[in-house]
């Protein structure tokens, strides 16, 4: 007979991520500076956060929902590491779920 240790700590981070996954289940209204944190944008971006990028760009005065698809496509293309907003959003979306799912564990 041996015995193992550490079995605990595993059920506990088990149920600290089956509970995590279960907050997430569903649709979330997110705001952009939570998806797109500093870090986020401070590793994918020359800007230090999300709001400096809107604030930097030729859009500032321009309701975000406003702004042409095409031309918010080649601002993110010419200023981050993405190649389209959709490629940008889908990342920061992933890293956010991520997150979220792991906090605690």
């Amino acid at each position: 007979m041996f015995e193992i240790k550490g079995l605990d700590k595993a059920m506990r981070m088990l149920e600290r991520l089956q509970h995590n996954a279960a907050t997430l289940d569903g649709t979330h209204r997110v705001p952009m500076n939570k998806v797109f944190s500093p870090a986020f944008m401070r590793a994918h971006s020359r800007f230090p956060s999300f709001q400096a990028m809107l604030d930097a760009s030729p859009f500032k005065d321009v309701e975000f929902e406003k702004i042409p698809d095409a031309e918010w496509d080649i601002y993110v293309r010419t200023n981050t590491s993405f190649s389209s907003w959709e490629a940008m959003k889908d990342k920061a979306s992933t890293e956010w779920i991520d997150a979220k799912l792991m906090e605690g564990v």
